[in-house]
């Protein structure tokens, strides 16, 4: 298994049997969004997706997962002192008063230093869960490990550092309507010491918000909310 980068570090050429079936496929996915009265597609989610596999900023990931697409997005965390990214948010989207409190906590830190960072988007299910999983239980690293272990070929889901959330904020600019992305993290208190991780989401009338969601232990996961891992290369 290959995970493949959209990025200059490699190069492919598109052989004629291939090109035949990227026509295939991409006839299947006009014949399901024009030629029929409702779709499973939301269609601004494909475009999102199109744009960023055609910009680069998507790529398709492939593992034990069933053949879905799987969406992996690179972007830059660490370099930007705590109260400076609390000002970069604030410049490109509203912030929810708990995402606030939670980079305004002690324990949100940030790295020294800049680097490169690819996150997975996943969803319970995708990780075999068959009933809402605890937080506890979806947010596991042990059992991250192993889902990695049997399902990746030499990479591994983990969770993020709590500043990808307000960084991803930042970078993800085209975030397609209606979407909310929560991230996988250490969960951080907010003002009155509740457990929270953020989510990043643009409401149907285009507005973008960084927010925080409450993350009880004990509380239920839905198998279908989309939740952003980091994708990193196994030692």
């Amino acid at each position: 298994m290959e995970v493949v980068m959209a990025t200059n570090e490699k190069r492919f050429v598109v052989t004629g049997e291939q090109s035949l079936r990227l026509g295939n496929a991409s006839a299947e996915l006009n014949r399901q969004l024009y030629l029929q009265r409702d779709t499973k597609l939301n269609p601004e989610h494909v475009i999102a997706t199109l744009q960023g596999m055609t910009e680069g900023k998507l790529a398709p990931f492939t593992g034990g997962l069933r053949g879905r697409f799987i969406r992996t997005m690179p972007i830059q965390i660490g370099g930007v002192p705590k109260d400076e990214l609390l000002e970069q948010v604030r410049a490109v989207r509203s912030i929810y008063p708990y995402a606030e409190s939670m980079m305004k906590h002690k324990s949100f830190t940030t790295l020294g230093e800049q680097e490169s960072a690819i996150l997975i988007d996943l969803s319970s299910a995708d990780l075999g869960f068959t009933e809402n999983p605890t937080m506890d239980e979806f947010l596991g690293e042990e059992r991250l490990a192993r889902w990695s272990a049997a399902n990746l070929d030499s990479y591994i889901v983990e969770l993020c550092p709590a500043e990808v959330g307000p960084h991803f904020a930042i970078q993800y600019k085209n975030q397609p309507k209606g979407e909310v992305l929560w991230i996988a993290m250490k969960r951080l208190p907010d003002s009155v010491g509740y457990p929270h991780v953020f989510h990043v989401e643009r409401y149907d009338d285009g507005e973008l918000w960084l927010g925080g969601g409450w993350a009880d232990p004990g509380g239920r996961w839905s198998l279908g909310g989309r939740v952003l891992f980091r994708l990193r290369k196994a030692s």
